[in-house]
C-alpha cells in the first residue's frame, strides 16, 4: 500500500510537471508569437520608412515616371498579373494554414479527450482502490470486533471460573481448618491417652517382670496402643490429602488468574490495534480526498489555462488576419521563408505530438503495470500476514503446552518432595517411638538388676546369719558329718548364688545389648536428623529454584506477550501514506 501511494504521488507529480511543461511550452509559443509580431511591426515600420523614402524618390522622379507612364502601364499589367498570381498563392497558403490550424485543433481535442479518459480511468482506479481499502478495513474491523467479543466471552468465563474456584477454595479452606482443628483435638487427646497408656504399660511391664499376673490387661493395652497409632496414621494421611487438595485448588486458582490476566492483555492489545486501524483508515481517507481534490483543481486549472490560451491564440489570429491585408506586400517577400518555417514547425509539431502521444501511451501502460504490481504485492502481503498470524498462533499454542508441561512437572516434583518429607517424618516418628521404647526397656532392666542385686545381698546376709545362728544354737564344734552337711548347704547356697550370678550376668549382657541397641538407635536418630536437615535444606533450595523459575517464567511470559503484541501490531499496522 505504501508503494502504491508513492507511485500515485509520483504519477501526480509527473502530471503536475507535465502540465507545467505544457504551460511553459504554451508560454514559449506565445512569447515566440509575440516576438514574431514585434518583428513584423519593426519590419512594417522599416517598410513604411522605405515607402516614405520611395515616395520622396517618386516625387523626385515624378517627371521620370510621367515619361515612363507608358512603360508603367505595361508594367502595371504585368504587376496585376503577378498580383493575381500572388493573391492566388496567398489564398492557397491561407487555406493550408486554416487546414493546419484545424488539424492542430482536432489533435488538441483528441489529446484533451485522451487526457480526460486517462483521468477518468485513474479516478475509477482510485475509487476501486478506495472501495477495496474500505472493504478490507471493514473486514478487519469486523474481525477485531469478533475477536474482542470472543476475548470478552473467554474473560467472562475465566472470571466465572475464578469466582467458582475462589468459592471452592474458601469452602475447602474452611473444611480444612475445621478438619485440622478436629484432627488437632483428636491428636492431642490421642497423645495424652498414649502417654497415659505408655505409663501404664511401663508400670504393668515392671509388674509383669516380677510376676505375670496382668498379661491380658497388657495385651489389651497393646491392642489399644496399636489402634491409636493406626488412627493417628489415618488422621495424618487425611491431613496430607487435605493439604494436597488445597495445594491443587491454589494451583487452579493461580492458573485461572494468569489466564484471565493474559486474556485481559489480549483484549487491550486488540482494542489498541482496532483504534490504530481506524485512525490510519481515517488518515488514509483524508489523504485520498485531498489528493482527489488536488487532482480536480489541477485538471480545472489546466482546462482554464488551455481555454485562455485558445482565446489568446484566436485573438492574436484575428489580429494577424487584420494585419495580413496591410502586410500583403511584405508577406510576398517573406512568403518563401514563411513557408519554410511553417513546414519546419509543422514537422516539429507533428513529431512533438507524436512523441507526446507515445509518452502518454507509455505512461498509461506504465500506470496499468504499476497498478497490477501493486495488486500482486497487496495479495502477497495479505498472504504473508496470514502466514504470520498462523505462525503466531502456533507459537502461542506451543508456549501454552510447554508452560502446562512445566507446571505439571513442578507440581509432580513438589508432590514427590512432600511425600518424601512425609515418609522421612514418619520414619523419624517411628524411630523416636522405638527409642522411647528401648529407653523404657533399659530403665526396666536397670530397675530389675538393682532389685536382683538387693535380693542377692539380702539372701547372702540371710544365709550367713542363718548359718551363724545355727552354729551358735548348736553350741558344738562342727563334726565331719555336720561339716559335710554344711558343705552340702554351702554347695546349695553356692549353686544358688552361682545361678543368681549367671542370671545377673545374663541381665548385664541384656543390659549391654539394650545399651548397644540404644546407642545404635541414637546414631540412627542422629543420621535421620542429618538427613532431615539435608532434606530441609534441599527443599529450601528447591523452593528458591522454584521461585526463580516462576520469576523467570513470568518474565518470559511478559516478554513473549510483548513480542506477540509487537508482531501483531507490526503485521496489522497499515503502512504510512
Amino acid at each position: 500500500m505504501a508503494e502504491l501511494r508513492q507511485q500515485l504521488s509520483l504519477v501526480q507529480q509527473e502530471r503536475e510537471a507535465h502540465a507545467q511543461e505544457q504551460a511553459q511550452l504554451l508560454a514559449q509559443r506565445t512569447a515566440a508569437h509575440e516576438e514574431s509580431q514585434r518583428q513584423a511591426r519593426t519590419e512594417r515600420q522599416a517598410l513604411e520608412e522605405e515607402l516614405q523614402c520611395t515616395r520622396e524618390r517618386a516625387e523626385a522622379h515624378a517627371d521620370t515616371c510621367r515619361r515612363m507612364h507608358a512603360d508603367m502601364d505595361a508594367l502595371q499589367g504585368q504587376l496585376s498579373q503577378e498580383r493575381s498570381a500572388r493573391q492566388e498563392a496567398m489564398t492557397q497558403h491561407d487555406r493550408q494554414l486554416a487546414q493546419m490550424q484545424a488539424d492542430h485543433r482536432h489533435e488538441l481535442q483528441r489529446l484533451h479527450m485522451e487526457h480526460e479518459a486517462t483521468c477518468s480511468r485513474i479516478l475509477q482506479e482510485q475509487s476501486e482502490l478506495r472501495q477495496q481499502l474500505s472493504e478490507q478495513l471493514r473486514q478487519q474491523a469486523q474481525a477485531c470486533t469478533e475477536l474482542r467479543e470472543r476475548l470478552h466471552a473467554e474473560a467472562d468465563a475465566v472470571h466465572q471460573r475464578a469466582k467458582q474456584l475462589e468459592a471452592l477454595d474458601r469452602q475447602a479452606q474452611a473444611a480444612r481448618e475445621e478438619e485440622r482443628k478436629l484432627l488437632g483435638r483428636g491428636l492431642c487427646a490421642c497423645r495424652s491417652q498414649l502417654l497415659s497408656l505408655r505409663r501404664q504399660h511401663l508400670s504393668l511391664r515392671a509388674q509383669v517382670s516380677e510376676g505375670s499376673l496382668l498379661q491380658p490387661q497388657a495385651d489389651h493395652l497393646r491392642e489399644a496402643a496399636r489402634r491409636l497409632a493406626e488412627q493417628e496414621r489415618s488422621w495424618q494421611e487425611r491431613q496430607r490429602h487435605t493439604d494436597e487438595h488445597s495445594a491443587w485448588l491454589q494451583q487452579q486458582l493461580e492458573q485461572a488468574v494468569l489466564k484471565s490476566a493474559k486474556l485481559e492483555a489480549e483484549v487491550a492489545a486488540a482494542q489498541r490495534q482496532l483504534t490504530d486501524i481506524r485512525r490510519s483508515s481515517d488518515k488514509e481517507r483524508e489523504h485520498l480526498q485531498s489528493v482527489v481534490e488536488e487532482l480536480r483543481k489541477n485538471i480545472t486549472q489546466a482546462v482554464s489555462e488551455k481555454d485562455t490560451a485558445l482565446r489568446d491564440a484566436a485573438d492574436r489570429f484575428r489580429e494577424a488576419e487584420a494585419l495580413r491585408a496591410e502586410l500583403a506586400a511584405e508577406c510576398a517577400r517573406l512568403h518563401a521563408e514563411h513557408q519554410e518555417e511553417q513546414r519546419a514547425q509543422r514537422i516539429e509539431a507533428e513529431a512533438r505530438l507524436q512523441r507526446e502521444g507515445n509518452f502518454w501511451k507509455a505512461k498509461v501502460s506504465l500506470c496499468e503495470s504499476e497498478i497490477r504490481s501493486c495488486r500482486a504485492e497487496a495479495s502477497q502481503l495479505q498472504g504473508q500476514l496470514r502466514e504470520a498470524r498462523e505462525q503466531l498462533f502456533q507459537e502461542q499454542a506451543t508456549h501454552r503446552a510447554q508452560s502446562g508441561r512445566e507446571a505439571v512437572q513442578r507440581n509432580q516434583d513438589r508432590t514427590d518432595w512432600q511425600r518424601r518429607l512425609l515418609h522421612e517424618g514418619q520414619g523419624l516418628h517411628q524411630t523416636r517411638l522405638a527409642l522411647s521404647a528401648a529407653r523404657g526397656k533399659a530403665a526396666a532392666l536397670e530397675a530389675h538388676l538393682k532389685a536382683l542385686a538387693e535380693s542377692r545381698q539380702r539372701a547372702e546376709a540371710a544365709l550367713s546369719s542363718l548359718l551363724s545362728a545355727l552354729r551358735c544354737a548348736l553350741g558344738v564344734a562342727p563334726s565331719r558329718d555336720a561339716e559335710a552337711g554344711t558343705a552340702e548347704d554351702e554347695q546349695l547356697v553356692l549353686s544358688a548364688v552361682q545361678g543368681l550370678v549367671s542370671r545377673v550376668a545374663t541381665l548385664a549382657s541384656t543390659k549391654e545389648r539394650l545399651e548397644a541397641e540404644t546407642e545404635r538407635s541414637r546414631r540412627e536418630q542422629q543420621e535421620l536428623r542429618t538427613q532431615l536437615e539435608t532434606s530441609v535444606s534441599e527443599l529450601r533450595r528447591l523452593d528458591a529454584a522454584r521461585d526463580r523459575l516462576n520469576t523467570g517464567y513470568g518474565k518470559l511470559v511478559v516478554a513473549e506477550g510483548a513480542r506477540v503484541t509487537e508482531n501483531l501490531l507490526y503485521w496489522t499496522k497499515p503502512s504510512a501514506p
